[in-house]
């Protein structure tokens, strides 16, 4: 038997920038985008949003970028400061009714620790077996233990699922451009089939951990997406409401990160309100390129 389609509405949202925190920081640095020079995220403290010291060790900057932006919108959303693992319950929402999808670009394994050990033993690479030996000694000394699992795009999800306890369904997508949107798309539609009550769309992207050579600002962006009931159950303040029609929203097309354009349907969402559309936020993520180009 079909389930009866649930109304979906957005209840938080989390950005970061080189303009700084939140949509609105976003918003006053586009338009300067092109001669900005620095393309960080100013003074970001991973540990004021990520409250847990072990966590944050096997984290690198996109990762700690995504999951900032996923407290920042739960946090939103209603989420209790502080509360993250017990946020949930605190919010009146059980973890199993409550999943994410992550988009990570493809992360380069060419890290600054590597390089560190590539260079202290680049004499020796290519005379044979010492050489390699060489590398193995140097690289158990510099290289740290967890560094494999900072690699893994899909630990973005896995780290914000572990903070926050959400034990409902789990996406992870690394398919570039388009990635953004997919996560909207699939949150939309776990919700509105029933499947969750809340669930949470994530993705960042850093130009330090990057395959991609060009200089591109550093980005990360987070929506809640809620059932009406369980937004109007627990008092929830609706930012916009997304409505669909039974087809599937197609991805943007290929050629940038997938956080640029999920940002741009972060902005439609804040400029759009009450109602808006996922075709329309789809466009929205295709027109990224031109509102997020990266430096030639």
């Amino acid at each position: 038997m079909r389930r009866e389609r649930q109304r979906v509405v957005v209840t938080g949202l989390g950005a970061f920038s080189p303009g700084g925190l939140g949509v609105e920081a976003y918003r006053r640095w586009l338009p300067a985008r092109h001669t900005a020079s620095d393309l960080r995220v100013p003074e970001f403290d991973a540990a004021v949003f990520i409250r847990n010291p072990r966590r944050l060790r096997t984290m690198h900057r996109s990762f700690q970028l995504a999951t900032a932006a996923a407290v920042m919108a739960m946090e939103a959303a209603g989420m209790p400061k502080e509360a993250e693992a017990g946020g949930l319950e605190a919010m009146g929402i059980a973890p199993e009714r409550a999943g994410l999808a992550t988009a990570m670009a493809d992360i380069s394994p060419v890290t600054a620790d590597l390089l560190r050990v590539l260079a202290t033993v680049a004499g020796e690479m290519g005379r044979g077996p010492n050489g390699y030996a060489q590398f193995a000694e140097v690289g158990a000394r510099e290289l740290h233990p967890f560094r494999r699992l900072a690699l893994l795009a899909n630990m973005a999800a896995g780290h914000t699922s572990l903070l926050l306890n959400m034990q409902g369904p789990g996406f992870s997508f690394t398919s570039g451009a388009g990635a953004g949107m997919q996560t909207v798309t699939e949150c939309f539609w776990t919700v509105a089939e029933g499947r969750a009550d809340l669930m949470l769309a994530q993705s960042a992207s850093s130009p330090e951990q990057s395959y991609n050579s060009t200089q591109q600002p550093e980005i990360s962006g987070a929506v809640v997406l809620e059932s009406g009931a369980s937004a109007e159950r627990r008092g929830a303040t609706v930012i916009a409401e997304i409505v669909a029609g039974e087809e599937r929203t197609p991805a943007a097309p290929a050629g940038m990160e997938p956080a640029p354009e999920l940002m741009a349907a972060l902005m439609r969402l804040a400029e759009n309100g009450p109602v808006v559309a996922l075709t329309e936020l789809a466009r929205a993520a295709a027109e990224a390129p031109a509102m997020i180009e990266v430096h030639k």
